[in-house]
């Protein structure tokens, strides 16, 4: 949010802790040359995805002059791919993490679906937690 001169950004917590796991720097910025719904596009099968992603680098990105830097994208990229890493050997839980109440029949409810959990926890709040293709 942007309010004369201060700017208020918040960042969804997920981007947060991906980072942190990959330790890579997140910075805000604006981008007014391009809307969500300009970038969305449709493929055929993933080698279709890939195909039309290396030309887009090679005719669209790598040309591109980087608005901070003021050097050709592809250059850049040259020079830092000297400095990658690989990824880190544990994978990046995307689970998602939420609380329940414990119904005193022992159960939780989740997306309308009930689950019997201890009965020693009736009544309190545990923690769940599923994975993205659940969601």
């Amino acid at each position: 949010m942007v309010a004369g001169n201060r700017c208020r950004v918040h960042f969804a917590v997920n981007l947060l802790g991906h980072s942190r796991h990959f330790h890579v720097w997140v910075a805000p910025c604006e981008d007014a040359e391009h809307t969500y719904e300009s970038l969305m596009r449709a493929f055929e099968s993933l080698a279709h995805l890939n195909q039309q992603l290396e030309q887009w680098l090679v005719e669209v990105a790598g040309p591109r002059i980087h608005g901070t830097l003021k050097v050709r994208v592809a250059d850049r990229f040259a020079e830092e791919r000297l400095t990658l890493q690989p990824l880190p050997p544990v994978r990046f839980s995307t689970d998602y993490r939420e609380s329940r109440q414990v119904a005193l029949d022992a159960f939780i409810d989740v997306d309308g679906n009930r689950y019997g959990v201890p009965a020693h926890l009736c009544g309190e709040r545990v923690a769940i937690q599923r994975s993205p293709m659940a969601a």
